[in-house]
């Protein structure tokens, strides 16, 4: 596999989201096919962005979301699942930018700013579904550049 030129952005945000969420939260960078069997589950992509210098940091805008179904249990909510959910995501990447949390090999959020905080999407189709979004500009570090 060839080394990378640019900061492994993903890689980094993958890694601060897995550990936040932990093992029962599926954690993808695209919608799966048949999406209500991985809930819990959150989604981060790149909406846009651009970097002056990509070898040394990347500056992408994310796109997270939060889905989480019901369970069918007496007072159950997947909004209210799916908004705390989007939440512990949320708190992950300001407390891995405030704590500058390095991932090992790869890099770490140098700033993030919160373009549109979390909103509840509605799903028409999949009406026993909980749907949270947010969007972050972040300043992406490599911990060495090539």
């Amino acid at each position: 596999m060839a080394d990378r030129y640019s900061a492994d952005y993903l890689g980094i945000l993958l890694h601060i989201v897995r550990e936040a969420v932990g093992p029962s939260v599926h954690v993808f960078t695209r919608e799966p096919d048949d999406l209500p069997n991985y809930m819990p589950c959150i989604v981060i992509r790149r909406t846009a962005g651009a970097s002056q210098n990509p070898k040394f940091f990347d500056r992408p805008w994310i796109s997270t979301q939060a889905y989480a179904k019901s369970t069918g249990a007496p007072g159950d909510d997947p909004i209210l699942a799916a908004e705390l959910l989007i939440d512990q995501v949320r708190k992950a990447y300001f407390e891995a930018w405030h704590n500058q949390t390095v991932v090992p090999d790869l890099g770490w959020i140098q700033d993030v700013r919160e373009s549109s905080g979390p909103e509840e999407l509605m799903q028409t189709d999949l009406p026993h579904m909980g749907r949270y979004q947010m969007l972050h500009e972040m300043r992406i570090r490599r911990v060495t550049a090539a």
